[in-house]
């Protein structure tokens, strides 16, 4: 019969003795030595991580020119990341992280809503201009808004509630 040996489960690595400081400085006082103790030197990040910009000399003047296109016409910044071929959010990146793209995008704001202005202005007594739909579509991209409108309706609205109300207690007496 021959005997089949177990092998042994490793235990725990041993532990590595801790640096006893106090006897390092010990003896480095005794010796007079002076010591300079330097950081690791870390070799110099070739990119400080992530994959490289887009945006480029090139890519701004390009930028620039697409965004006086779009923009002066209405257009939303959606658009102009379209036509340059990135997302919305590296518009906005762009935007944040370097000065002269934003200003660029500030101006192109601007002239879209210069153009929103004239385009309201323009068409004013057009009655087969459709100002409903441009209110709308001006309200939700360049940001202005109905306040007056909406505290009007919940009003109208309190004033149907009442009216109803009266007329129901009206038909309940009956």
């Amino acid at each position: 019969m021959t005997e089949t040996k177990q092998r042994k489960k490793p235990g725990p690595k041993p532990k590595k003795k801790p640096i006893q400081r106090r006897r390092i400085n010990e003896i480095i006082n005794e010796s007079g030595a002076q010591v300079v103790i330097e950081p690791p030197k870390t070799p110099p990040m070739k990119h400080p991580g992530g994959r490289p910009t887009k945006l480029t000399p090139e890519m701004q003047d390009r930028a620039r020119l697409v965004v006086d296109n779009i923009m002066s016409q209405g257009g939303s910044a959606l658009e102009v990341a379209y036509e340059l071929g990135i997302s919305r959010e590296t518009l906005y990146d762009w935007k944040k992280n370097n000065q002269e793209f934003s200003d660029t995008i500030t101006k192109g704001m601007m002239s879209r809503e210069i153009w929103f202005e004239k385009q309201a202005r323009n068409n004013v007594n057009n009655k087969e201009y459709n100002t409903g739909l441009f209110g709308l579509y001006a309200m939700n991209s360049v940001g202005w808004s109905r306040r007056d409108k909406v505290t009007n309706e919940v009003t109208v609205s309190t004033t149907v509630q009442e009216a109803a109300n009266k007329r129901l207690k009206k038909v309940e007496d009956e």
